[in-house]
């Protein structure tokens, strides 16, 4: 006989079900511009941090270091942080995100 709290068999969701204005411009994270597309990435992304009336709140960033004149960053990324199919989420994979955005 197995226990319940041995059985670490979670059940699936389902769906998830948001209602939209309008259909996104575009899902790629880099070229969001418009109000529904911020909204859709809000829910699909997570980012380093993210910035709330109270400062900087953790996102996959343990830790957010500024320069005196506010135009470098240093970010130390969680050990954890990993992607949806279990890979270390490394540095070089923002820095990609980060160079596409300036094309």
């Amino acid at each position: 006989m197995v226990s319940a709290a041995c059985q670490n068999q979670e059940k699936p969701l389902g769906p998830i079900r948001v209602h939209l204005a309008s259909d996104p411009v575009t899902l790629d994270p880099t070229r969001v511009e418009d109000g529904v597309g911020l909204q859709v990435s809000a829910l699909v992304y997570r980012g380093l941090v993210q910035l709330t009336e109270r400062g900087w709140k953790e996102g996959l960033a343990s830790r957010v270091q500024a320069s005196n004149d506010y135009k470098h960053f240093r970010f130390t990324l969680k050990e954890q942080a990993k992607w949806s199919d279990g890979q270390p989420l490394l540095a070089e994979h923002f820095a990609a995100g980060l160079k596409r955005r300036r094309l």
